[in-house]
């Protein structure tokens, strides 16, 4: 990075340019000024919030508090003429720096130094007038305005910086990034950045500030603050050009990089952008708090004490409340005690009997104060400490509890106790503070005093009064815990335990926690078993020790898969088939009242009714039973509608139960002789002579041929 302190002696010629200048936009100048007020005195506030309500010749109702009033430099510029006070044009290469200086793209930052006024030159005159004591009241006000926005403005980084390129020659170069031209929402890079990378949008903030424009200020402030905290810098005027320097650097490797002239800003430059503004508006609120504190402060000494009165020797502690930018404290005890200035700001010190009076000097920028407090202190004889014991109270075996005693006299305290009668003794050393604390845990029921008590007062006749009483209680007996296991899974598992009365519960488990007595867990798969435990907690709080019961969630077996031998014909034998399960029985159920516990089961010469569902289950050696499996049987026969004479051919018709898909097939012949069987496809068929086609079975038999029989059956 090359300083403009290498390049400020080559500049000799001052060239003032045209640009717009409006730093953060109102948002950021209130933000900038809202951070500032926040570490304000309450002196220094009011002492600019007098110089904020001055009438000025240029005024309006959008600035009448310190927080908007950051803005009226910009609402009254072209009036007031102050357009180049709001930037100082330091000289950038946009293309980079070489390290011999120069602009990478061969461009020269030679005849570009900043013009005069500038921001700095406006931030300098502009201070003075208000540590002037002799500047008139309307000056002093207006310099205020001028200085809440000035130092605001001076770090925006393009309002320190002057963009050097080919395109953009000096003496005007960019004009701060006003005519580096961009893409997208921002047309142009001076604007981006007034905007702060997209972090403030004057949305919400017009002034005079509404209620919800006052949130929006203070939160943005909040929310720059959480990053960047105040760290005072109290009693030195700055030079504002070390600021500007500052703005410069972040102009040099933040502003002017990783963006390109007529392009589209990316959003990690945007990102950046916002962060880096975040930062400056951090450093400008803090900048201008300590610049006003500087300005403003006075330093005014007070002081209070505990106590002020109280038996001797009597210690007091003493704590400063002074006000200003204090850097040594000096203390007369008026006793003939004194400090040196490099003192304590809050001393402790220890007085005898009398009455005193009390002296305070502080001193640091922009001077010293005393203030004197007479018959400040007054310290009485001597009287004797005492002790007052409570805290008595009922514990469970194990527990433990704090008993105190009350402290009257000057500490630090020396508290001798008697744990019980006949006991033993315990002394406390060294009690800083009343009352005297204690943590016990006795086995059994013991009665807690006081013996002795002492303080630094040294006198003697300390007294005591009052016991603690702590009661230990019994546990409550190990509750007896059971369970309705072994279950099967999907079935209810049932915990109990007998009824305590008064009593409350506690049981735990296998992902399991209940407070009931008799807890239930439905539709309990195999991950319940394991062993649960209970306790219960009497009406004294003790908890008892956990019962324990172990409970088994066998897994019901799966559904069986059931099978037949259908589709099978009338008078045929049925076979029911079900998958093996070692161990397991079966239970067999369907059409017609059949059961059978049977695994595979056989029904013979079966009829149509024997068609339709049956359903099997089976039950292992842990008793539980699985859902039914089921198949369905379909039983297919014949039956004869008609038989009629036609002529010399006799016609025979039927129907199929049970479906249709199986052969029918037919025969003719005498009783004692048998045909062959033929396929007939069609729902019918007639018998006759002469007429044999696809359809019929000629028998060769007139009408009166001997008796012919005449058979119809289904082919499986």
């Amino acid at each position: 990075m090359i300083k403009f302190t290498n390049f400020l002696a080559c500049f000799f010629a001052c060239i003032c340019l045209s640009r717009t200048a409006y730093g953060w936009g109102q948002e950021g100048h209130m933000v900038v000024a809202q951070i500032a007020y926040n570490h304000l005195s309450p002196a220094v506030r009011a002492q600019c919030d007098a110089l904020i309500a001055v009438p000025l010749t240029f005024a309006s109702t959008a600035s009448t508090n310190f927080v908007t009033a950051a803005s009226w430099a910009d609402d009254f510029k072209s009036q007031l003429g102050t357009g180049t006070s709001h930037y100082i044009d330091l000289p950038i290469c946009i293309a980079g720096t070489a390290s011999n200086g120069t602009c990478l793209d061969g461009s020269t930052t030679n005849g570009a130094p900043p013009g005069v006024p500038n921001v700095v030159t406006a931030l300098n005159q502009y201070t003075a007038t208000l540590r002037d004591p002799n500047a008139t009241l309307t000056n002093r006000a207006t310099a205020l305005r001028y200085v809440l926005h000035f130092v605001g403005d001076i770090q925006q980084p393009l309002h320190a910086a002057n963009g050097i390129s080919i395109s953009h020659p000096p003496p005007g170069g960019d004009a701060g990034g006003n005519s580096f031209s961009l893409k997208g929402t921002f047309s142009e890079l001076h604007a981006l950045w007034d905007s702060g990378g997209g972090y403030l949008n004057d949305s919400g903030v017009s002034r005079p500030l509404s209620t919800s424009g006052v949130t929006i200020i203070t939160n943005k402030a909040n929310d720059v603050e959480a990053t960047y905290p105040y760290t005072p810098s109290i009693g030195t005027i700055p030079d504002p050009m070390t600021w500007a320097t500052d703005s410069y650097y972040y102009a040099q490797t933040v502003a002017y990089v990783g963006v390109t002239e007529g392009g589209t800003p990316t959003t990690s430059y945007l990102n950046t952008a916002s962060a880096t503004s975040k930062q400056r508006m951090a450093a400008g609120g803090k900048r201008l708090a300590d610049l006003l504190m500087t300005i403003f402060a006075t330093n005014a000494a007070s002081f209070t004490a505990s106590p002020t009165s109280g038996s001797a020797p009597l210690n007091v502690m003493f704590t400063d409340t002074s006000t200003g930018s204090i850097t040594n404290w000096f203390w007369n005890f008026g006793d003939g005690k004194t400090t040196n200035f490099t003192a304590s700001a809050n001393p402790s010190h220890t007085y005898t009997a009398g009455t005193y009076t009390v002296t305070l000097i502080v001193s640091g920028y922009p001077g010293s104060s005393t203030n004197t407090q007479s018959s400040f202190i007054t310290a009485t004889g001597c009287t004797p400490p005492s002790a007052l014991v409570s805290g008595s109270q009922a514990i469970c075996p194990g527990g433990s509890a704090a008993i105190q005693a009350a402290l009257t006299g000057i500490g630090p305290w020396n508290v001798t106790w008697l744990d019980g009668v006949g006991g033993t003794n315990y002394t406390q050393n060294g009690v800083a503070a009343s009352p005297a604390t204690r943590i016990v845990s006795p086995a059994s029921t013991i009665t807690y005093t006081v013996t002795a008590t002492s303080d630094s007062s040294g006198c003697p006749g300390g007294t005591s009064s009052g016991s603690a009483i702590i009661m230990v209680n019994a546990i409550p007996s190990t509750p007896a815990a059971s369970n309705n296991g072994p279950i099967c899974s999907g079935s209810e598992l049932d915990l109990s335990t007998p009824t305590v009365t008064g009593a409350t519960y506690s049981w735990t488990g296998p992902s399991f926690t209940s407070t009931l007595q008799s807890p239930s867990i439905t539709n309990a798969t195999t991950a319940a078993s394991g062993t649960y435990f209970v306790t219960i907690t009497d009406s004294n709080g003790c908890t008892s020790a956990a019962g324990s019961t172990t409970a088994i969630v066998n897994p019901t077996p799966a559904a069986p898969t059931a099978g037949n031998n259908g589709p099978i014909l009338g008078g045929t034998t049925l076979n029911l088939t079900a998958t093996t399960v070692d161990g397991a029985t079966y239970n067999w159920t369907g059409p017609n009242g059949f059961t059978s516990t049977d695994q595979n089961s056989s029904i013979p010469n079966v009829t149509s009714a024997a068609g339709g569902t049956y359903s099997v289950t089976v039950t292992d050696t842990n008793a539980c039973t699985s859902a039914a499996g089921s198949t369905t049987v379909l039983v297919r026969t014949l039956q004869i509608t008609s038989i009629t004479s036609q002529g010399s051919d006799i016609l025979i018709t039927w129907a199929t139960i049970g479906g249709t898909t199986n052969v029918v097939q037919a025969t003719a012949g005498y009783p004692d002789y048998n045909t062959n069987f033929v396929d007939i496809s069609a729902p019918l068929f007639i018998l006759g002579s002469g007429d044999a086609t696809t359809n019929y079975v000629d028998s060769g038999a007139t009408t009166n041929s001997p008796v012919m029989f005449y058979r119809v059956r289904l082919v499986p």
